[in-house]
């Protein structure tokens, strides 16, 4: 990131993943990759939100342009934020209580979301997904009858919801190396 003009700084490896499969993503459609425009992105292992912001402060006070990417789902300290803004820094985080995977799967056209449970089963296996739909869903939902949503090119917003919670449950997190999350973008 010293080398960069520009940090981004991400909560997590799922979002430094994300970014960066979406970077390589659009560079092999011809865009030019997010190096070439000077960004450097920094993970901060997730955790606290609030140290995102304490290790973006360091660039940014050495004339670093700075950004913070982060789940919406744990507070961040909003006086801590409002400084950073205030100060020229830059603030990227999805819809309040939403982490990175409910904000997939709310906001994804009908066809990322078909094509994030297919990612989501070659890493996890279809098993894994399916029981996870149903313990998120009560047992209302399932891998199959998510799937045949989608065959309407339609997934209804309380599949969404139980889509991202079963993808960021605590047992087995569908996405939550930067691997993973990575061939997702």
């Amino acid at each position: 990131a010293f080398l960069a003009k520009s940090v981004l700084v991400c909560e997590g490896a799922s979002e430094q993943g994300l970014v960066r499969g979406m970077d390589r993503f659009l560079a092999s459609g011809g865009a030019l990759p997010l190096e070439a425009y000077g960004l450097g992105c920094v993970n901060v292992n997730g955790g606290k939100p609030d140290q995102a912001f304490e290790r973006a402060l360091a660039p940014h006070k050495l004339g670093y342009r700075a950004a913070v990417l982060l789940d919406h789902d744990k507070g961040a300290t909003e006086a801590l934020i409002a400084d950073f803004v205030k100060n020229g820094g830059q603030v990227f985080r999805w819809t309040k209580d939403m982490a990175l995977e409910d904000a997939l799967f709310a906001y994804l056209p009908a066809e990322g979301v078909t094509a994030a449970l297919k990612v989501a089963c070659s890493i996890n296996g279809e098993s894994k997904v399916d029981d996870h739909i149903k313990s998120k869903s009560d047992g209302k939902a399932s891998l199959a009858s998510v799937r045949q949503e989608g065959l309407k090119n339609h997934y209804q917003p309380q599949t969404r919801k139980w889509l991202g919670q079963a993808a960021r449950a605590k047992d087995n997190k569908w996405f939550k190396e930067e691997r993973h999350m990575a061939k997702l973008g």
